[in-house]
């Protein structure tokens, strides 16, 4: 990754394991992240900024050694709609609970595993509905053992294709492949997604490095 990310321009030379399809607009999603975050923003905690804007890559809180850093834009694919790109997905359900609590914004995402040999290896899909309510859950990861693990609740999603499911190698149930394909099924063509931004706003927002605090 470089040392200046320079955003919207760099947003697809970045590989972002996870991605969320908030049902909700943009400018109400953003709203809610201004005033939930002005504190720490005024701190210096948390840096928001809209773009164009550039990000030194040293100034970034970093989880499991990669930088933590997330982006919110408007959905091409689906009007009135807003993806959130973050490489901290488990950070982030915190947010997408907040939403879907006081705001009623639903949400669909997928995390797409890039290395199935790491140990912390993982692919999922993470369906949440108003009022806070877990809807559908799917995920292969690697366990305390290093075995594959499969895991599944909820009710099937229309998006979904069960058959994945029943693959007798558990890294196929929810690969890369699978993910695009639900994607796709949902109306969000990622790579669209990153490349187009002719008129497009969108911020991108993180932690600071501690030392770098006020």
């Amino acid at each position: 990754m470089k040392e200046l990310l320079c955003w919207p321009d760099d947003m697809a030379t970045i590989e972002w394991p996870t991605v969320v399809l908030i049902k909700g607009s943009f400018e109400g999603v953003l709203t809610y992240l201004a005033d939930s975050f002005r504190r720490e923003c005024e701190t210096g905690q948390t840096v928001l900024k809209e773009f164009p804007c550039s990000t030194a890559l040293d100034e970034i809180h970093r989880y499991q050694g990669e930088p933590d850093l997330n982006v919110l834009a408007p959905s091409l694919g689906n009007d009135g709609e807003t993806l959130l790109w973050t490489s901290d997905a488990g950070d982030q359900n915190v947010l997408l609970t907040r939403l879907s609590w006081r705001l009623n914004m639903a949400s669909v995402g997928m995390r797409k595993c890039s290395d199935w040999s790491s140990p912390n290896a993982a692919s999922a899909l993470m369906v949440m509905g108003t009022q806070g309510k877990n809807e559908r859950f799917v995920r292969v990861m690697r366990d305390e053992s290093g075995r594959l693990d499969f895991y599944c609740s909820g009710p099937v999603q229309a998006f979904e294709s069960e058959e994945h499911y029943r693959n007798r190698f558990k890294k196929e149930r929810m690969n890369s492949k699978v993910v695009d394909e639900y994607w796709r099924k949902l109306g969000v063509d990622l790579e669209r997604e990153t490349s187009e931004w002719t008129g497009r706003p969108g911020i991108v927002f993180f932690r600071r490095r501690r030392s770098l605090w006020a």
